[in-house]
């Protein structure tokens, strides 16, 4: 399975990278987030010299995971057949805007482009069928505003592989929550990749005020804390962390990823990409 991260940067260019995150499998012909990585002309162009349907999962509409996304219309329908978009329902009509319509609209309206509810929720693990393989979803909580945010999940039709893309999904202070383990975590897998933001080296903490009671909160950001205790409680084998904070210089991802690997062990193969870098599972 390739993998190509088009983008990998926090929510904006930095020293991270000059993309937001946008991760394209093609084997699969699968898009995890369309941040600015996505408006890529010549890897689109690549794209188009092999026309395939595309499916795009966005885990959010925060403006660093979709701003790439206008960028598929220019290619509708004549070089890109078509696009299905999933996105968590109560953002759906953030995406719709995007493109210039109201949501629900009829895909013939459209020309290829189809907005669906992503098939998981808060209390069930659903999936849809792709060509060769299954994506599973389910939602969870923004680590800053508490909105939704889908964490997806593609599994090979041979069960042999796992992919799961989780970015922006709070943890607590000591780690990820049991819910993100569970979702995580994949039995009768021979092998499980996970691709997830690692913030900062300290778990930087952002305080916001709570939508519902109006009190200001303190929410944790990941931190290779919380990133390693997520790949050894749920059995990862493969982990890539994408999306640090676009304050951070370019030493600071190494100091990470040290730290990272110092936690789980050398048993298990933890690496930071770069834009444009593709890679084997």
């Amino acid at each position: 399975m390739k993998i190509v991260f088009l983008g990998t940067a926090g929510w904006h260019p930095s020293d991270a990278g000059n993309r937001t995150p946008c991760v394209h499998i093609p084997d699969y012909n699968v898009i995890f987030d369309a941040g600015t990585g996505l408006a890529n002309p010549e890897y689109l162009k690549k794209m188009k010299e092999d026309p395939k349907g595309i499916h795009l999962f966005l885990s959010h509409t925060h403006i660093d995971h979709v701003s790439g996304m206008p960028a598929l219309r220019i290619y509708l329908p004549k070089e890109i057949p078509s696009v299905t978009i999933y996105a968590p329902e109560e953002q759906l009509i953030n995406v719709a805007g995007i493109f210039g319509e109201g949501y629900p609209f009829n895909e013939d309206q459209v020309n290829g482009l189809s907005i669906v509810k992503a098939p998981g929720d808060a209390k069930a693990l659903r999936h849809v069928d792709i060509p060769r393989a299954k994506v599973f979803s389910q939602t969870f909580s923004h680590i800053e505003d508490g909105s939704p945010v889908a964490g997806y999940k593609l599994i090979s039709d041979d069960s042999r592989k796992a992919l799961v893309y989780l970015v922006d999904v709070a943890p607590t202070k000591s780690g990820p929550t049991q819910e993100v383990i569970d979702f995580v975590k994949t039995p009768s897998i021979e092998k499980l990749a996970l691709i997830c933001d690692c913030y900062s080296m300290a778990g930087h903490r952002m305080t916001i005020r709570d939508k519902v009671g109006g009190e200001f909160i303190s929410t944790p950001y990941s931190s290779p804390l919380t990133v390693s205790e997520l790949i050894k409680r749920a059995g990862v084998n493969q982990a890539w962390l994408i999306h640090p904070s676009a304050q951070l210089k370019r030493i600071k991802f190494d100091d990470m990823l040290l730290e990272v690997k110092k936690r789980v062990g050398d048993s298990i193969q933890v690496s930071m990409p770069k834009d444009g870098e593709e890679v084997e599972f």
